[in-house]
Protein backbone atom coordinates (compact mmCIF):
# COMPACT_ATOMS: atom_id res chain seq x y z
CA UNK A 1 0.00 0.00 0.00
CA UNK A 2 2.86 2.38 0.79
CA UNK A 3 4.08 2.09 -2.79
CA UNK A 4 0.83 3.60 -3.93
CA UNK A 5 1.64 6.87 -2.17
CA UNK A 6 5.32 7.06 -3.15
CA UNK A 7 4.81 9.45 -6.13
CA UNK A 8 2.56 11.76 -4.10
CA UNK A 9 4.96 11.71 -1.15
CA UNK A 10 7.85 12.60 -3.42
CA UNK A 11 5.86 15.43 -4.94
CA UNK A 12 4.84 16.80 -1.54
CA UNK A 13 8.41 16.62 -0.28
CA UNK A 14 9.46 18.91 -3.13
CA UNK A 15 6.90 21.60 -2.29
CA UNK A 16 6.71 24.21 0.42
CA UNK A 17 3.61 24.40 2.59
CA UNK A 18 1.93 27.23 0.60
CA UNK A 19 2.40 25.19 -2.56
CA UNK A 20 1.13 22.03 -0.87
CA UNK A 21 -2.03 23.72 0.37
CA UNK A 22 -2.53 25.41 -3.01
CA UNK A 23 -2.27 22.06 -4.81
CA UNK A 24 -4.63 20.27 -2.41
CA UNK A 25 -7.05 23.21 -2.56
CA UNK A 26 -7.04 23.14 -6.35
CA UNK A 27 -7.78 19.41 -6.42
CA UNK A 28 -10.57 19.84 -3.84
CA UNK A 29 -12.05 22.76 -5.80
CA UNK A 30 -12.01 20.71 -9.01
CA UNK A 31 -13.73 17.82 -7.23
CA UNK A 32 -16.43 20.09 -5.80
CA UNK A 33 -16.86 21.81 -9.16
CA UNK A 34 -17.26 18.45 -10.89
CA UNK A 35 -19.87 17.35 -8.34
CA UNK A 36 -21.73 20.65 -8.68
CA UNK A 37 -21.64 20.40 -12.46
CA UNK A 38 -23.04 16.87 -12.26
CA UNK A 39 -25.88 17.97 -9.97
CA UNK A 40 -26.56 21.00 -12.15
CA UNK A 41 -26.58 18.86 -15.31
CA UNK A 42 -29.04 16.36 -13.81
CA UNK A 43 -31.46 18.97 -12.49
CA UNK A 44 -31.16 21.14 -15.60
CA UNK A 45 -31.82 18.13 -17.82
CA UNK A 46 -34.90 17.33 -15.75
CA UNK A 47 -36.09 20.93 -16.07
CA UNK A 48 -35.44 20.86 -19.83
CA UNK A 49 -37.44 17.64 -20.20
CA UNK A 50 -40.35 19.07 -18.24
CA UNK A 51 -40.30 22.28 -20.27
CA UNK A 52 -40.32 20.18 -23.42
CA UNK A 53 -43.27 18.22 -22.09
CA UNK A 54 -45.17 21.46 -21.53
CA UNK A 55 -44.37 22.56 -25.09
CA UNK A 56 -45.50 19.12 -26.26
CA UNK A 57 -48.86 19.46 -24.53
CA UNK A 58 -49.53 22.68 -26.42
CA UNK A 59 -48.59 21.15 -29.76
CA UNK A 60 -50.52 17.99 -28.96
CA UNK A 61 -53.62 20.05 -28.07
CA UNK A 62 -53.43 21.79 -31.45
CA UNK A 63 -53.18 18.44 -33.21
CA UNK A 64 -56.21 17.18 -31.25
CA UNK A 65 -58.19 20.24 -32.27
CA UNK A 66 -57.38 19.44 -35.90
CA UNK A 67 -58.41 15.86 -35.20
CA UNK A 68 -61.70 17.08 -33.68
CA UNK A 69 -62.47 19.14 -36.79
CA UNK A 70 -61.71 16.25 -39.16
CA UNK A 71 -63.99 13.99 -37.09
CA UNK A 72 -66.70 16.64 -37.35
CA UNK A 73 -66.17 16.85 -41.10
CA UNK A 74 -66.48 13.06 -41.35
CA UNK A 75 -69.81 13.11 -39.52
CA UNK A 76 -71.13 15.88 -41.76
CA UNK A 77 -70.06 13.98 -44.87
CA UNK A 78 -71.79 10.84 -43.56
CA UNK A 79 -75.00 12.79 -42.91
CA UNK A 80 -74.97 14.69 -46.20
CA UNK A 81 -74.26 11.54 -48.25
CA UNK A 82 -77.36 9.59 -47.39
CA UNK A 83 -77.47 7.19 -50.29
CA UNK A 84 -80.88 6.90 -52.00
CA UNK A 85 -82.44 9.60 -49.78
CA UNK A 86 -79.85 12.16 -50.86
CA UNK A 87 -78.75 12.94 -47.30
CA UNK A 88 -79.46 15.92 -45.12
CA UNK A 89 -79.46 19.23 -46.96
CA UNK A 90 -78.82 21.14 -43.70
CA UNK A 91 -75.75 19.09 -42.93
CA UNK A 92 -74.50 19.46 -46.52
CA UNK A 93 -74.65 23.21 -46.16
CA UNK A 94 -72.34 23.05 -43.12
CA UNK A 95 -69.63 21.05 -44.92
CA UNK A 96 -67.90 24.10 -46.43
CA UNK A 97 -67.60 25.81 -43.05
CA UNK A 98 -66.33 22.55 -41.52
CA UNK A 99 -63.66 22.22 -44.23
CA UNK A 100 -62.50 25.77 -43.47
CA UNK A 101 -62.28 24.88 -39.77
CA UNK A 102 -60.12 21.87 -40.65
CA UNK A 103 -57.85 24.06 -42.79
CA UNK A 104 -57.46 26.56 -39.96
CA UNK A 105 -56.71 23.85 -37.40
CA UNK A 106 -54.07 22.24 -39.66
CA UNK A 107 -52.53 25.65 -40.35
CA UNK A 108 -52.24 26.30 -36.60
CA UNK A 109 -50.36 23.01 -36.13
CA UNK A 110 -48.18 23.86 -39.13
CA UNK A 111 -47.23 27.24 -37.57
CA UNK A 112 -46.34 25.64 -34.27
CA UNK A 113 -44.16 23.05 -36.00
CA UNK A 114 -42.35 25.79 -37.92
CA UNK A 115 -41.85 27.82 -34.75
CA UNK A 116 -40.30 24.79 -33.11
CA UNK A 117 -38.01 24.32 -36.11
CA UNK A 118 -39.67 21.07 -37.13
CA UNK A 119 -41.69 20.25 -40.24
CA UNK A 120 -41.44 16.49 -40.63
CA UNK A 121 -42.42 14.51 -43.69
CA UNK A 122 -45.32 12.65 -41.97
CA UNK A 123 -46.99 15.97 -41.30
CA UNK A 124 -46.63 16.96 -44.94
CA UNK A 125 -48.21 13.67 -45.99
CA UNK A 126 -51.13 14.33 -43.63
CA UNK A 127 -51.72 17.73 -45.22
CA UNK A 128 -51.52 16.23 -48.68
CA UNK A 129 -54.00 13.52 -47.71
CA UNK A 130 -56.46 16.15 -46.45
CA UNK A 131 -56.13 18.22 -49.62
CA UNK A 132 -56.93 15.10 -51.65
CA UNK A 133 -59.89 14.14 -49.46
CA UNK A 134 -61.55 17.53 -49.07
CA UNK A 135 -62.98 17.87 -52.63
CA UNK A 136 -64.11 14.21 -52.64
CA UNK A 137 -66.64 14.66 -49.84
CA UNK A 138 -70.12 13.81 -51.17
CA UNK A 139 -68.76 12.30 -54.37
CA UNK A 140 -67.56 9.00 -52.93
CA UNK A 141 -69.75 6.15 -51.72
CA UNK A 142 -70.67 6.64 -48.04
CA UNK A 143 -68.61 3.67 -46.80
CA UNK A 144 -65.49 4.66 -48.76
CA UNK A 145 -65.82 8.28 -47.70
CA UNK A 146 -66.17 7.23 -44.06
CA UNK A 147 -63.17 4.88 -44.30
CA UNK A 148 -60.93 7.51 -45.96
CA UNK A 149 -61.78 10.00 -43.23
CA UNK A 150 -61.11 7.32 -40.60
CA UNK A 151 -57.71 6.49 -42.13
CA UNK A 152 -56.75 10.17 -42.13
CA UNK A 153 -57.87 10.48 -38.51
CA UNK A 154 -55.91 7.36 -37.59
CA UNK A 155 -52.78 8.80 -39.26
CA UNK A 156 -53.23 12.09 -37.42
CA UNK A 157 -53.75 10.28 -34.13
CA UNK A 158 -50.59 8.22 -34.63
CA UNK A 159 -48.71 11.37 -35.54
CA UNK A 160 -49.99 12.99 -32.33
CA UNK A 161 -48.65 10.03 -30.34
CA UNK A 162 -45.32 10.41 -32.16
CA UNK A 163 -45.24 14.07 -31.17
CA UNK A 164 -45.95 13.07 -27.57
CA UNK A 165 -43.07 10.59 -27.70
CA UNK A 166 -40.68 13.17 -29.16
CA UNK A 167 -41.64 15.65 -26.45
CA UNK A 168 -41.25 12.99 -23.70
CA UNK A 169 -44.91 13.16 -22.74
CA UNK A 170 -45.28 9.38 -22.73
CA UNK A 171 -42.02 8.90 -20.79
CA UNK A 172 -42.80 11.03 -17.75
CA UNK A 173 -41.11 9.56 -14.64
CA UNK A 174 -43.72 10.68 -12.06
CA UNK A 175 -46.78 8.52 -11.55
CA UNK A 176 -49.53 11.16 -11.41
CA UNK A 177 -48.38 13.13 -14.45
CA UNK A 178 -47.57 9.91 -16.31
CA UNK A 179 -51.14 8.61 -16.00
CA UNK A 180 -52.61 12.03 -16.81
CA UNK A 181 -50.51 12.33 -19.95
CA UNK A 182 -51.18 8.71 -20.87
CA UNK A 183 -54.89 9.49 -20.58
CA UNK A 184 -54.56 12.65 -22.67
CA UNK A 185 -52.37 11.05 -25.37
CA UNK A 186 -53.95 7.62 -25.75
CA UNK A 187 -56.99 6.77 -23.69
CA UNK A 188 -59.10 9.90 -24.09
CA UNK A 189 -58.47 10.43 -27.84
CA UNK A 190 -59.22 6.75 -28.50
CA UNK A 191 -62.50 7.04 -26.59
CA UNK A 192 -63.48 10.25 -28.39
CA UNK A 193 -62.64 8.70 -31.76
CA UNK A 194 -64.95 5.77 -31.01
CA UNK A 195 -67.69 8.22 -30.02
CA UNK A 196 -67.08 10.26 -33.20
CA UNK A 197 -67.34 7.13 -35.32
CA UNK A 198 -70.62 6.25 -33.61
CA UNK A 199 -71.80 9.79 -34.32
CA UNK A 200 -70.96 9.39 -37.99
CA UNK A 201 -72.52 5.93 -38.24
CA UNK A 202 -75.69 7.03 -36.47
CA UNK A 203 -75.99 10.23 -38.53
CA UNK A 204 -75.51 8.28 -41.75
CA UNK A 205 -78.12 5.68 -40.74
CA UNK A 206 -80.66 8.35 -39.78
CA UNK A 207 -79.97 10.26 -42.99
CA UNK A 208 -80.48 7.09 -45.08
CA UNK A 209 -83.27 5.92 -42.76
CA UNK A 210 -81.92 2.39 -43.10
CA UNK A 211 -79.43 0.16 -41.28
CA UNK A 212 -77.77 -2.89 -42.76
CA UNK A 213 -76.80 -5.87 -40.61
CA UNK A 214 -73.13 -5.01 -41.21
CA UNK A 215 -73.70 -1.47 -39.92
CA UNK A 216 -75.54 -2.88 -36.92
CA UNK A 217 -72.58 -5.14 -36.12
CA UNK A 218 -70.14 -2.25 -36.47
CA UNK A 219 -72.19 -0.01 -34.16
CA UNK A 220 -72.45 -2.75 -31.55
CA UNK A 221 -68.71 -3.43 -31.81
CA UNK A 222 -67.99 0.29 -31.37
CA UNK A 223 -70.22 0.40 -28.28
CA UNK A 224 -68.26 -2.50 -26.78
CA UNK A 225 -64.98 -0.73 -27.55
CA UNK A 226 -66.34 2.44 -25.92
CA UNK A 227 -67.23 0.49 -22.77
CA UNK A 228 -63.73 -0.98 -22.62
CA UNK A 229 -62.10 2.42 -23.29
CA UNK A 230 -64.21 3.96 -20.53
CA UNK A 231 -62.94 1.38 -18.03
CA UNK A 232 -59.31 2.12 -19.00
CA UNK A 233 -60.03 5.82 -18.69
CA UNK A 234 -61.49 5.37 -15.21
CA UNK A 235 -58.46 3.31 -14.09
CA UNK A 236 -55.97 5.92 -15.34
CA UNK A 237 -57.77 8.83 -13.73
CA UNK A 238 -58.21 6.92 -10.44
CA UNK A 239 -54.49 6.08 -10.38
CA UNK A 240 -53.49 9.69 -11.08
CA UNK A 241 -55.84 10.92 -8.35
CA UNK A 242 -54.51 8.38 -5.86
CA UNK A 243 -50.93 9.65 -6.29
CA UNK A 244 -52.03 13.29 -6.43
CA UNK A 245 -55.11 13.81 -4.25
CA UNK A 246 -55.19 17.51 -5.12
CA UNK A 247 -56.54 16.73 -8.59
CA UNK A 248 -58.95 14.00 -7.52
CA UNK A 249 -62.12 16.14 -7.40
CA UNK A 250 -61.47 17.84 -10.73
CA UNK A 251 -60.63 14.59 -12.49
CA UNK A 252 -63.69 12.85 -11.07
CA UNK A 253 -65.89 15.71 -12.31
CA UNK A 254 -64.46 15.37 -15.84
CA UNK A 255 -64.96 11.61 -15.72
CA UNK A 256 -68.56 11.97 -14.57
CA UNK A 257 -69.40 14.35 -17.42
CA UNK A 258 -67.77 12.01 -19.93
CA UNK A 259 -69.70 9.01 -18.58
CA UNK A 260 -72.94 10.98 -18.72
CA UNK A 261 -72.34 11.85 -22.38
CA UNK A 262 -71.51 8.24 -23.21
CA UNK A 263 -74.76 7.05 -21.64
CA UNK A 264 -76.77 9.65 -23.57
CA UNK A 265 -75.14 8.61 -26.86
CA UNK A 266 -75.63 4.95 -26.08
CA UNK A 267 -79.34 5.47 -25.32
CA UNK A 268 -79.84 7.53 -28.47
CA UNK A 269 -78.25 4.86 -30.66
CA UNK A 270 -80.30 2.11 -29.08
CA UNK A 271 -83.60 4.00 -29.28
CA UNK A 272 -83.34 5.65 -32.69
CA UNK A 273 -80.84 3.60 -34.70
CA UNK A 274 -80.44 0.04 -33.50
CA UNK A 275 -84.19 -0.28 -32.90
CA UNK A 276 -84.66 1.17 -36.42
CA UNK A 277 -87.19 3.76 -35.35
CA UNK A 278 -85.32 6.60 -37.05
CA UNK A 279 -87.50 9.07 -35.16
CA UNK A 280 -84.73 11.61 -34.61
CA UNK A 281 -83.63 13.80 -37.51
CA UNK A 282 -79.98 13.50 -38.62
CA UNK A 283 -79.36 17.15 -37.78
CA UNK A 284 -80.70 16.75 -34.23
CA UNK A 285 -78.76 13.54 -33.60
CA UNK A 286 -75.59 15.04 -35.06
CA UNK A 287 -75.83 18.23 -32.99
CA UNK A 288 -76.69 16.38 -29.82
CA UNK A 289 -73.82 13.87 -30.12
CA UNK A 290 -71.49 16.66 -31.23
CA UNK A 291 -72.23 18.54 -28.04
CA UNK A 292 -71.43 15.41 -26.03
CA UNK A 293 -68.16 14.85 -27.92
CA UNK A 294 -67.29 18.55 -27.60
CA UNK A 295 -67.74 18.22 -23.84
CA UNK A 296 -65.23 15.38 -23.92
CA UNK A 297 -62.74 17.50 -25.87
CA UNK A 298 -63.43 20.37 -23.51
CA UNK A 299 -62.47 18.09 -20.62
CA UNK A 300 -59.29 17.20 -22.49
CA UNK A 301 -58.35 20.79 -23.35
CA UNK A 302 -59.47 22.56 -20.18
CA UNK A 303 -58.94 19.99 -17.42
CA UNK A 304 -56.71 17.02 -18.26
CA UNK A 305 -53.97 18.76 -20.28
CA UNK A 306 -53.94 21.95 -18.10
CA UNK A 307 -53.75 19.82 -14.95
CA UNK A 308 -50.81 17.93 -16.41
CA UNK A 309 -49.17 21.25 -17.36
CA UNK A 310 -49.71 22.58 -13.84
CA UNK A 311 -48.08 19.51 -12.37
CA UNK A 312 -45.14 19.87 -14.76
CA UNK A 313 -44.80 23.59 -13.96
CA UNK A 314 -44.84 22.84 -10.24
CA UNK A 315 -42.11 20.27 -10.78
CA UNK A 316 -40.10 22.80 -12.78
CA UNK A 317 -40.40 25.33 -9.97
CA UNK A 318 -39.45 22.66 -7.45
CA UNK A 319 -36.52 21.53 -9.59
CA UNK A 320 -35.29 25.10 -9.99
CA UNK A 321 -35.67 25.71 -6.28
CA UNK A 322 -33.83 22.48 -5.57
CA UNK A 323 -31.15 23.47 -8.09
CA UNK A 324 -30.56 26.87 -6.50
CA UNK A 325 -30.69 25.43 -2.98
CA UNK A 326 -28.21 22.75 -4.00
CA UNK A 327 -25.90 25.30 -5.59
CA UNK A 328 -26.22 27.63 -2.60
CA UNK A 329 -25.59 24.79 -0.15
CA UNK A 330 -22.63 23.56 -2.18
CA UNK A 331 -21.27 27.11 -2.34
CA UNK A 332 -21.60 27.49 1.43
CA UNK A 333 -19.89 24.14 1.94
CA UNK A 334 -17.15 25.21 -0.48
CA UNK A 335 -16.70 28.52 1.39
CA UNK A 336 -16.62 26.66 4.71
CA UNK A 337 -14.08 24.24 3.27
CA UNK A 338 -11.97 27.16 2.03
CA UNK A 339 -12.28 28.88 5.42
CA UNK A 340 -11.20 25.75 7.31
CA UNK A 341 -8.49 25.10 4.73
CA UNK A 342 -7.05 28.61 5.12
CA UNK A 343 -7.37 28.35 8.91
CA UNK A 344 -5.43 25.09 8.90
CA UNK A 345 -2.80 26.69 6.68
CA UNK A 346 -2.38 29.77 8.89
CA UNK A 347 -2.38 27.65 12.06
CA UNK A 348 0.37 25.42 10.70
CA UNK A 349 2.39 28.36 9.36
CA UNK A 350 2.03 30.13 12.72
CA UNK A 351 3.24 27.06 14.61
CA UNK A 352 6.13 26.60 12.22
CA UNK A 353 7.03 30.29 12.65
CA UNK A 354 7.08 29.78 16.43
CA UNK A 355 9.41 26.82 15.99
CA UNK A 356 11.63 28.86 13.66
CA UNK A 357 11.78 31.83 16.07
CA UNK A 358 12.64 29.56 18.99
CA UNK A 359 15.33 27.82 16.96
CA UNK A 360 16.82 31.25 16.18
CA UNK A 361 16.86 32.15 19.89
CA UNK A 362 18.56 28.87 20.71
CA UNK A 363 21.11 29.53 17.98
CA UNK A 364 21.81 32.94 19.58
CA UNK A 365 22.37 31.28 22.97
CA UNK A 366 18.99 31.84 24.68
CA UNK A 367 18.04 28.56 26.26
CA UNK A 368 15.44 29.80 28.72
CA UNK A 369 12.63 30.12 26.16
CA UNK A 370 9.95 27.53 25.43
CA UNK A 371 7.71 26.76 22.45
CA UNK A 372 4.07 27.11 23.55
CA UNK A 373 1.42 26.06 20.99
CA UNK A 374 -2.37 26.20 21.33
CA UNK A 375 -2.83 23.22 19.03
CA UNK A 376 -3.56 19.69 20.21
CA UNK A 377 -2.30 17.84 17.18
CA UNK A 378 1.04 16.17 16.48
CA UNK A 379 2.79 19.54 16.45
CA UNK A 380 2.08 19.80 20.17
CA UNK A 381 3.98 16.53 20.67
CA UNK A 382 6.84 17.90 18.60
CA UNK A 383 6.81 21.12 20.66
CA UNK A 384 6.99 19.11 23.90
CA UNK A 385 9.92 17.09 22.54
CA UNK A 386 11.56 20.32 21.34
CA UNK A 387 11.20 21.91 24.77
CA UNK A 388 12.63 18.79 26.38
CA UNK A 389 15.61 18.96 24.03
CA UNK A 390 16.03 22.64 24.96
CA UNK A 391 15.98 21.79 28.66
CA UNK A 392 18.49 19.00 28.16
CA UNK A 393 20.71 21.26 26.09
CA UNK A 394 20.51 24.00 28.74
CA UNK A 395 21.44 21.48 31.45
CA UNK A 396 24.34 20.21 29.37
CA UNK A 397 25.57 23.75 28.71
CA UNK A 398 25.18 24.65 32.38
CA UNK A 399 27.25 21.65 33.40
CA UNK A 400 29.80 22.51 30.73
CA UNK A 401 29.94 26.11 31.89
CA UNK A 402 30.41 24.95 35.46
CA UNK A 403 33.22 22.67 34.37
CA UNK A 404 34.79 25.49 32.37
CA UNK A 405 34.37 27.88 35.30
CA UNK A 406 35.84 25.31 37.67
CA UNK A 407 38.74 24.68 35.31
CA UNK A 408 39.30 28.40 34.94
CA UNK A 409 39.02 28.80 38.70
CA UNK A 410 41.52 26.01 39.19
CA UNK A 411 43.83 27.56 36.62
CA UNK A 412 43.40 30.94 38.27
CA UNK A 413 43.95 29.32 41.66
CA UNK A 414 47.14 27.72 40.38
CA UNK A 415 48.20 31.04 38.90
CA UNK A 416 47.47 32.87 42.13
CA UNK A 417 49.15 30.07 44.03
CA UNK A 418 52.25 30.49 41.95
CA UNK A 419 52.15 34.26 42.43
CA UNK A 420 51.53 33.77 46.13
CA UNK A 421 54.48 31.37 46.35
CA UNK A 422 56.65 33.88 44.53
CA UNK A 423 55.49 36.63 46.84
CA UNK A 424 55.99 34.32 49.80
CA UNK A 425 59.60 33.65 48.87
CA UNK A 426 60.14 37.34 48.36
CA UNK A 427 58.70 38.17 51.78
CA UNK A 428 60.71 35.27 53.22
CA UNK A 429 63.86 36.80 51.86
CA UNK A 430 62.86 40.18 53.25
CA UNK A 431 62.02 38.73 56.67
CA UNK A 432 64.64 36.01 56.87
CA UNK A 433 65.58 36.93 60.37
CA UNK A 434 62.09 36.75 61.67
CA UNK A 435 59.53 34.02 62.23
CA UNK A 436 56.84 34.42 59.50
CA UNK A 437 53.34 33.04 59.29
CA UNK A 438 50.79 34.11 56.61
CA UNK A 439 47.49 32.93 55.21
CA UNK A 440 46.69 33.46 51.52
CA UNK A 441 42.96 33.53 50.71
CA UNK A 442 41.55 33.52 47.12
CA UNK A 443 38.06 34.31 45.88
CA UNK A 444 38.65 33.14 42.26
CA UNK A 445 40.00 36.33 40.63
CA UNK A 446 42.04 36.02 37.45
CA UNK A 447 45.31 37.65 38.55
CA UNK A 448 46.98 39.52 41.37
CA UNK A 449 47.66 43.12 40.36
CA UNK A 450 49.08 44.93 43.37
CA UNK A 451 49.46 44.91 47.17
CA UNK A 452 47.49 47.45 49.15
CA UNK A 453 48.64 49.33 52.26
CA UNK A 454 49.96 47.18 55.08
CA UNK A 455 47.76 46.98 58.12
CA UNK A 456 49.06 45.99 61.61
CA UNK A 457 47.32 44.23 64.43
CA UNK A 458 48.87 43.13 67.77
CA UNK A 459 48.37 39.97 69.71
CA UNK A 460 50.01 37.81 72.39
CA UNK A 461 52.11 34.69 71.78
CA UNK A 462 53.80 32.20 74.12
CA UNK A 463 57.20 33.70 73.63
CA UNK A 464 56.13 37.27 73.99
CA UNK A 465 54.82 40.08 71.85
CA UNK A 466 53.77 39.12 68.27
CA UNK A 467 53.09 41.59 65.56
CA UNK A 468 50.46 40.65 62.87
CA UNK A 469 50.31 42.38 59.54
CA UNK A 470 47.65 42.03 56.80
CA UNK A 471 48.58 42.67 53.15
CA UNK A 472 45.38 43.03 51.05
CA UNK A 473 45.86 42.13 47.35
CA UNK A 474 43.60 44.15 45.04
CA UNK A 475 42.27 43.17 41.56
CA UNK A 476 39.79 45.42 39.70
CA UNK A 477 39.11 47.44 42.84
CA UNK A 478 38.27 44.39 44.98
CA UNK A 479 40.30 42.55 47.61
CA UNK A 480 40.95 39.10 46.22
CA UNK A 481 43.58 37.78 48.63
CA UNK A 482 45.31 38.62 51.87
CA UNK A 483 48.73 37.87 53.31
CA UNK A 484 48.65 37.63 57.07
CA UNK A 485 52.14 38.01 58.61
CA UNK A 486 53.22 37.27 62.17
CA UNK A 487 56.58 38.63 63.36
CA UNK A 488 58.20 38.55 66.79
CA UNK A 489 59.34 42.15 66.33
CA UNK A 490 57.68 45.11 64.71
CA UNK A 491 58.66 45.96 61.16
CA UNK A 492 60.70 49.01 60.62
CA UNK A 493 59.39 51.87 58.54
CA UNK A 494 61.64 50.89 55.67
CA UNK A 495 60.35 47.29 55.77
CA UNK A 496 56.77 48.47 55.80
CA UNK A 497 57.38 50.69 52.78
CA UNK A 498 59.07 47.84 50.97
CA UNK A 499 56.11 45.55 51.57
CA UNK A 500 53.68 48.21 50.38
CA UNK A 501 55.57 48.50 47.13
CA UNK A 502 55.97 44.76 46.77
CA UNK A 503 54.68 43.09 43.52
CA UNK A 504 54.67 39.39 42.68
CA UNK A 505 58.12 38.35 41.58
CA UNK A 506 59.76 41.63 42.60
CA UNK A 507 62.79 41.96 44.84
CA UNK A 508 62.98 44.14 47.94
CA UNK A 509 65.06 47.29 47.83
CA UNK A 510 66.41 46.95 51.37
CA UNK A 511 65.88 44.35 53.97
CA UNK A 512 67.50 42.81 56.96
CA UNK A 513 68.75 39.25 56.56
CA UNK A 514 67.88 36.28 58.73
CA UNK A 515 69.04 32.69 58.87
CA UNK A 516 65.72 30.85 59.21
CA UNK A 517 62.07 31.37 58.19
CA UNK A 518 58.93 29.22 58.12
CA UNK A 519 55.64 30.18 56.39
CA UNK A 520 52.33 28.86 55.12
CA UNK A 521 49.47 30.22 52.98
CA UNK A 522 46.16 29.01 51.52
CA UNK A 523 44.46 29.81 48.18
CA UNK A 524 41.01 28.82 49.44
CA UNK A 525 39.72 28.45 52.97
CA UNK A 526 40.91 25.17 54.44
CA UNK A 527 43.63 24.60 51.80
CA UNK A 528 47.09 25.25 53.33
CA UNK A 529 50.39 25.08 51.47
CA UNK A 530 53.73 25.05 53.33
CA UNK A 531 56.70 26.95 51.96
CA UNK A 532 60.27 26.03 52.86
CA UNK A 533 62.80 28.77 53.49
CA UNK A 534 64.98 29.65 50.52
CA UNK A 535 68.44 28.25 50.32
CA UNK A 536 71.43 30.38 51.01
CA UNK A 537 72.06 30.70 47.23
CA UNK A 538 68.63 32.30 46.62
Amino acid sequence: MNRLFVPAVRLMNRLRYPQKFALIGLVAALAVAAALFGIYAILNRQITIEQREIAGTELFASAQRALQQIQLHRGLCAGSNGGSNGGSIALRQRLRQSALQVDMALAAVNRQLRNSGDNPAPWQRLQDAWRDLKPQCGRLPPAEDFNRHSRLIDQLQRYSVTLADEYAMTLDPVVDSYYLLETAVNKYPDLLEQLAQLRGMGTGALSARSLTPQQTGEIQARLAVVAEARRHLQNNIATAARFNPAIAAEMQNALDQTNAGIRVLHDALLRDVLDRRFATTPEHFFDRTTRLIDVGYQQLFSIILPTARNILEQRIRHSRQQLWLTLAGALLILLLLAYLFCSAYYAMISNISDFSAMAGRIASGELDGRVELSTRDELQDIAAAFNQVTLSLAAILTRSQRRITLNLAMQQARSIEEMGLCLLHTVAEMLAARKLHFDFRDDGAAQLLRVASLCEASGQADDGQLHRYTLPMISDGETIACLELETPAALTEAERSALNELQPGSKPKAWRSASTISARYSTTPGSVFAASPPSAAS
